[in-house]
């Protein structure tokens, strides 16, 4: 009549590690927030423009030093094997 599992799950789902980390950074913030307010003030000259270029920009940069470092490691390869 009733149905009961036999087996267990001691950990917690998926769902709820995610939303006990998101809780968790919440709560930090506010702790920071509440904290560090001095600090806070000093970071009011941030725009949202200002992230918004930060983030369009990093990929082309890193787009930029990977391959600055792939044409710097071809060209020692290539000498090295021009002594040999």
């Amino acid at each position: 009549m009733f149905s009961t599992r036999t087996e267990v799950k001691r950990e917690p789902c998926r769902r709820c590690q995610i939303l006990r980390v998101y809780l968790a950074m919440i709560l930090g913030v506010i702790v920071f927030g509440v904290l560090a307010r001095d600090l806070l003030d000093k970071l009011a000259g941030l725009t949202p423009a200002m992230f918004g270029w930060a983030f369009a920009g990093l990929p082309v940069f890193l787009f930029g030093l990977k391959f600055w470092s792939h044409r710097k490691r071809q060209t020692l390869k290539n000498n090295h094997t021009k002594k040999l």
